[in-house]
């Protein structure tokens, strides 16, 4: 494993994951909260909770 760069705070880490709402490549400490779809995982940062229209996307989705 390669380490990445988190977009979202420029801390380095083996693992990066994408935030569904901005794209951006996060690391674990900037996930807000996650939930299980039904194959994979989403992801929401700290940035994208602040916004209403993101954060209810991201509570409506299943």
């Amino acid at each position: 494993m390669a380490i990445e760069t988190c977009e979202r705070c420029g801390g380095q880490t083996a693992k990066v994951v994408k935030c569904d709402y901005c794209s951006r490549r996060i690391c674990n400490p900037c996930v807000k909260s996650s939930k299980r779809k039904k194959i994979d995982h989403r992801y929401i940062c700290k940035g994208c909770w602040g916004s209403i229209t993101k954060r209810s996307m991201y509570k409506s989705a299943n």
